[in-house]
């Protein structure tokens, strides 16, 4: 495997020890750069010039075309082969790393089997949040929430925190995706979607909230 320095682009061969042992945080050994290595994995090297071709002698051959499905099965081959030495040494970590993870994608279309879902809370954007009094001196709190990843996540819990006038809390109740109605299974990459939860007006007065992405 090969990465690049972001600073001054020089091609470094990497090993899957030392992504295990610095967990892909590594040093340019030539201008003392530290970067995160899997922001610029790849299986070939960067900036690799490429030779001229070597001149044709009348009296050599042309050797037979290469076989395309025996170049796929190797490619294929040694894509999974990475995938699964990435997982042995990362633990199911790697399964949800952002970068890795289309590389694992790709490995399960040829193995015919599917990754568990992809959930990273860190993902997720809080774009607005309000709690309001209702005609019913009930209350009702509402979350917009957008999904930066550049996957489809599930949706996320929500622990809301009740504060009384003067800031302490009094009340708090966490709400399972299972609790929540969705019009989906879950968010679209880059979508943004809304969560409502009715709240009953408990013998407190309310005077803030604050809340979580569980």
């Amino acid at each position: 495997m090969f990465t690049q320095c972001p600073e001054c682009h020089h091609p470094q061969t990497l090993t899957i020890d030392q992504l295990r042992e610095t967990r892909g945080i590594i040093r340019c050994p030539h201008c003392s750069t530290q970067f995160d290595a899997l922001q610029r994995l790849s299986d070939t090297p960067a900036n690799v010039a490429i030779a001229p071709p070597e001149e044709q002698l009348p009296w050599v051959q042309d050797r037979k075309p290469t076989n395309p499905l025996l170049w796929n099965l190797s490619v294929a081959a040694g894509i999974i082969l990475l995938c699964v030495q990435i997982i042995y040494f990362l633990g199911p970590s790697a399964l949800q790393h952002e970068k890795l993870r289309p590389w694992l994608i790709e490995a399960c279309s040829y193995l015919g089997c599917s990754l568990p879902d992809y959930r990273n809370l860190a993902d997720f954007s809080v774009l607005a949040s309000s709690l309001i009094l209702t005609a019913d001196q009930n209350y009702y709190f509402k979350a917009i929430i957008n999904n930066q990843a550049e996957f489809a996540q599930p949706y996320p819990g929500i622990k809301l925190t009740l504060l009384k006038l003067s800031g302490e809390p009094f009340a708090q109740r966490a709400f399972s995706r299972k609790n929540l109605t969705f019009r989906t299974d879950k968010i679209a990459p880059h979508e943004t979607i809304e969560i409502g939860l009715a709240i009953a007006a408990p013998g407190t007065s309310v005077g803030g909230y604050t809340f979580e992405l569980i």
